[in-house]
């Protein structure tokens, strides 16, 4: 019983482990939006119905529209950065009870 334990947190600890390297590496090969990017979104997407009510009120939304954006963009490797460690400190907890399972108590 003690060796099926055993193997299911381990699986379960390198699984995790494995999530969380996965989700590190993935970050690398995620293209994010270019200010021309992120520009053109706003001109073409957000603030186009607001184009027709004028000029001051189309410049106050692309305005308004390129702030939020930046906001968003810089903050995009939060989330994976802290589920990323959220995986490797279950991780390790999972190995570390699987290794404290294996070992049997010798009695004097």
């Amino acid at each position: 019983m003690h060796k099926i334990v055993r193997i299911i947190f381990k699986i379960a600890g390198f699984t995790s482990l494995t999530v969380a390297c996965g989700i590190l590496v993935s970050m690398f090969f995620i293209k994010e939006p270019t200010n021309i990017e992120i520009k053109e979104n706003c001109k073409t997407h957000v603030c186009a119905s607001e184009k027709s009510q004028g000029i001051d009120i189309f410049s106050r939304c692309l305005k308004r529209c390129y702030l939020e954006s930046n906001k968003i963009q810089s903050g995009m490797w939060a989330i994976p950065v802290v589920v990323s460690i959220f995986f490797i400190g279950i991780g390790l907890i999972l190995l570390v009870i699987a290794s404290f399972s294996s070992t049997k108590k010798k009695r004097i």
